[in-house]
């Protein structure tokens, strides 16, 4: 059978297929809109998961600027708290200062790796700033490390690559959206995270 939306037919995948990213539209409002603990740092790393064009088969996961089905993902996650991962198509210091400015309180602590897309913060109000050097290979001084977020990651690209065998840009935040809500939330009841994006919504 087929149902009718907005004058249009649908078939039944497709219309739960777009109930599912509405759905995790959602999840990422009440993601982006929950604010971070200030009193806990927040690490940040970016991942580099390829996207399907739809002109043929993916190409295999590849850390280049240049790969042109390449994406940039950005993630903030607080050590069992909050995650947030935002994608851009581009890689480059000013989308990097974007997501901060927007994104960002600048009260925080933030621990990152050596990269120059982070070079900016000490100019830009955000004082609070430590940082890993994997090129020398230091990976954790004590509490200063980014491992957690580097999980994140991992785990993004884990599901985009092998279990949904790769997105389109168009759609990859909507299911970053849906696995930066998961863990955030991951110890809440069902009622308890529904009743947190029914909170996060605008009043109507």
């Amino acid at each position: 059978s087929t149902t009718y939306i907005s004058g249009e037919m649908e078939k039944p995948y497709d219309l739960i297929h777009n109930i599912r990213m509405k759905v995790s539209d959602l999840m990422g409002h009440c993601v982006v809109n929950t604010p971070f603990d200030e009193n806990e740092p927040i690490e940040v790393d970016e991942c580099y998961p390829y996207f399907e064009t739809g002109n043929g088969p993916n190409f295999n996961y590849k850390r280049s600027i240049y790969s042109e089905r390449c994406a940039m993902v950005v993630s903030f996650v607080q050590r069992n708290g909050i995650c947030k991962a935002f994608v851009r198509q581009e890689k480059n210091v000013h989308e990097v200062k974007n997501l901060f400015l927007d994104y960002a309180p600048k009260g925080n602590t933030y621990y990152t790796d050596s990269s120059n897309l982070y070079l900016f913060l000490q100019y830009n109000g955000f004082d609070k700033h430590a940082v890993v050097n994997h090129k020398k290979g230091e990976f954790a001084r004590g509490i200063v490390h980014t491992n957690t977020v580097e999980g994140f990651n991992s785990y993004i690209k884990t599901c985009l690559h092998r279990i949904l065998k790769g997105v389109t840009f168009e759609r990859m935040q909507s299911y970053l959206n849906n696995l930066s809500f998961n863990l955030s939330f991951d110890n809440h009841s069902s009622y308890e995270a529904f009743d947190l994006i029914l909170k996060s919504l605008p009043p109507f």
